[in-house]
């Protein structure tokens, strides 16, 4: 498996090999000093209750170009197959986080439900919260700095589009967690991501513009951890019998 590795301003394939499974297994597991996710690398998926869906997504960026003169929905997947999207989490302080969203994703302009073949494609995305915090009195993370102070990319079409974090009435542009009830954001069960964004421009807002996606561990930690002591146990078996042999 293939995950993108961040180096400075530019990215390098990095081989994610399965002896690394016990460090995930360590690293991504939940109730981290009481907060709903460690920190780690953790896949995103599609939520399955957005406004816009089918097909469902994790990203919507409506406008991002104008094609029809009309209000044009733009979509993007993490479930598709040509998807990889991840989230890093990083402590970078007391009750202080690093979230980093990047990867790449499918999607483009809806029209009748499904992608437009001619708007459509792969995408790359990159964007950095760079100060998130516990929810007061709950296991979620939460960002509550100013907006547009956090920013990122996405390449849509051969394009580099700015993106912008935008807060809500409520003082926050990004929150990832299960909600103050612990049942899931928005009839989803489990850890979802959820916030604002403007893009192209900070401070022009498109109705709809916001991630909207699931979390799961990263990647198959337990399937990893297995096949992580498969090879260890071999190389010990291996170590054994040479030893013999020398003997």
């Amino acid at each position: 498996m293939t995950i993108r590795h961040r180096v400075g301003a530019s990215w390098r394939p990095l081989r994610l090999f399965a002896a690394c499974g016990l460090t995930l297994f360590l690293t991504a597991g939940p109730a981290f000093g009481g907060l709903v996710l460690r920190p780690g690398t953790y896949v995103l998926r599609d939520h399955q209750y957005g406004n816009a869906g089918p097909p469902s997504y994790g990203l919507r960026l409506d406008e991002l170009m104008d094609i029809t003169g009309g209000h044009d929905v733009f979509t993007f997947s993490f479930d598709h197959p040509e998807a990889d999207m991840r989230i890093d989490i990083t402590e970078v302080g007391t009750d202080e986080y690093e979230l980093h969203l990047y990867g790449v994703a499918f999607g483009g302009l809806v029209q009748n439900n499904q992608y437009n073949p001619a708007l459509s494609g792969v995408v790359d995305i990159d964007f950095v919260y760079m100060l998130a915090h516990p929810v007061g009195g709950d296991d979620d993370y939460i960002v509550t700095t100013p907006s547009f102070l956090n920013a990122g990319k996405i390449t849509f079409m051969d394009t580099m589009i700015d993106l912008f974090d935008r807060a809500n009435s409520e003082g926050y542009s990004f929150r990832l967690g299960n909600e103050d009830d612990d049942l899931g954001h928005r009839f989803e069960s489990g850890v979802s991501g959820w916030g604002w964004l403007d893009h192209g421009t900070a401070g022009t807002h498109v109705y709809s513009s916001d991630w909207l996606f699931t979390v799961i561990p990263t990647p198959g930690s337990a399937a990893l951890l297995s096949v992580a002591l498969v090879i260890g146990a071999r190389r010990n078996r291996r170590r054994t019998v040479q030893t013999r042999r020398d003997r």
